[in-house]
């Protein structure tokens, strides 16, 4: 059986042939722009069949572009949608990858993510000569529409992706809307660990790139992911407190307003004598999915209570 790689290096080597026999007939200029323009509507409609995604929010844009059948190997951050990712063969975390077990997949396509590794790993892919998308994961709104242009044209889902565009740069503008009329406020996102305690998400971190997208202030001034003691999280002037949790967040809602014990440190804030603590799905609000819009308009319109108009 002809492998997929032959019959595109035969059907490639047959236009050339084709080209060639032309021109030599019949020098022809326009022999020669018909012939090329074929080519490159040869190249043009290529799209890679066998795809591994070492993103979560690329994967998730994979599978809204109808190419989803082309997944033969996510990594573990790659959960959404559901009922298709449970089912996706699992290369690992994205800053662990393992060269041996992304080439037994045998990719023609790799969508890696900026800080997907080790180096060692990602150098042994290049070397394997496996074709590779490196998305650029801004962490913004104007950067998820980049990387889903970038996705679509891959793809050759540019049809898709443009059609995907349309609809978000449609609830960006429903976000922006919001927050032309919103009040104003910091707030403190933290990621319960469970028994490790909080994490608060300070300067150049997801918690900050949703906050810019919100337009809130981050209230946790340190740069990085630190734990914060009790006593610091008792003394936060933030007016909103946002917990990310890494439990069941596919089927968690989007927002919900956080129901803590009496004994909980949370209690002592100031958000907590306003009630204004939330839950939010950790997905939904850090995972700069392609529904990043929709979303952060959902989390701005519950949290207007706690602002300052």
């Amino acid at each position: 059986m002809l492998t997929r790689n032959l019959l595109e290096k035969l059907r490639y080597q047959a236009f050339f042939q084709t080209y060639n026999t032309l021109t030599h007939r019949e020098n022809s200029m326009k022999n020669r722009l018909i012939i090329l323009s074929m080519i490159f509507i040869a190249f043009q409609t290529y799209a890679a069949e066998r795809i591994i995604s070492t993103a979560g929010n690329a994967s998730e844009v994979v599978a809204e572009l109808g190419k989803a059948a082309q997944l033969v190997g996510v990594d573990t951050t790659s959960l959404q949608p559901a009922q298709i990712m449970k089912d996706k063969p699992k290369i690992g975390y994205r800053r662990q990858l393992s060269a041996e077990g992304i080439l037994s997949l045998n990719p023609d396509l790799i969508l890696l993510a900026p800080d997907a590794g080790p180096d060692n790993v990602i150098t042994q892919i290049q070397q394997a000569k496996v074709p590779i998308l490196k998305l650029k994961d801004e962490q913004t709104l104007s950067g998820i529409r980049q990387d889903i242009l970038a996705i679509g044209k891959a793809l050759n889902a540019q049809t898709q992706a443009q059609t995907l565009i349309t609809q978000i740069k449609q609830q960006e503008a429903q976000l922006n809307a919001l927050k032309n009329q919103s009040g104003k406020g910091s707030a403190l996102i933290l990621i319960n660990t469970g028994s490790q305690g909080n994490y608060a998400l300070g300067k150049n971190t997801a918690g900050e790139h949703l906050l810019n997208i919100l337009g809130l202030e981050n209230a946790f001034s340190e740069n990085g992911n630190k734990v914060i003691s009790p006593e610091a999280l008792a003394i936060t002037p933030a007016d909103v407190i946002l917990i990310a949790s890494r439990g069941d967040a596919e089927k968690a809602p989007v927002i919900e307003k956080a129901n803590l014990p009496a004994n909980n440190p949370l209690q002592l804030t100031k958000a907590a004598k306003n009630q204004c603590i939330y839950h939010i799905n950790i997905l939904d609000g850090l995972g700069f999915g392609w529904k990043t819009a929709a979303h952060t308009h959902q989390i701005l319109k519950t949290l207007q209570p706690c602002l300052h108009h």
